[in-house]
Formats: C-alpha cells, structure tokens, sequence
C-alpha cells in the first residue's frame, strides 16, 4: 500500500465487509417467513452489493491515479524563477 495511504483501510477489505453483510441478509431473507421483510432483506442486500462495487471502483481509481508530489526545493526553484 502506498505511503499517502497508510492508516486508511483499505477499500476492497470495505468491500469485501459489505459483500459479507449482504450475504448475511440474503441468508435471512431465505429464511424469513413474511414475503414483504423477505423482499425488504433482499433489496437491501442487493443496494450493500452495489455500494460494493462502487466502492472497489473508487480504489481503482485511486490506485491508477498518478500523484505527483512537488519537493520543497522545486517549490523553492520555481518560487525564484517567478520573481
């Protein structure tokens, strides 16, 4: 994992979490006996799914991202170069 990144969890182990929820919701609602709280579990778990791959999209994103870091001595360079 990259160093502007460290302390931070990781995106795809939230996904991971929220596909794991959403397998626990579809278990209930297999096992639920009201037809609508089945409908409503199912739903729900079908939105933890969705949130799960938007979230593995964003670590995508910011693990193909380039971050270009300017070092203080450049700043300093350009700084001087402006005056």
């Amino acid at each position: 994992m990259a160093v502007c990144f460290m302390g931070m969890a990781d995106p795809f182990n939230r996904a991971e979490n929220w596909r794991d929820r959403a397998d626990e919701l579809r278990d209930l609602a297999t096992r639920a006996d009201d037809p609508v709280a089945a409908a409503s579990l199912a739903d729900i778990a079908d939105a933890l799914e969705q949130h799960a791959r938007k979230l593995e999209e964003m670590a995508l994103k910011l693990r193909c991202t380039r971050r270009v870091r300017v070092a203080p001595a450049a700043r300093r360079h350009l700084t001087e170069a402006a005056d």
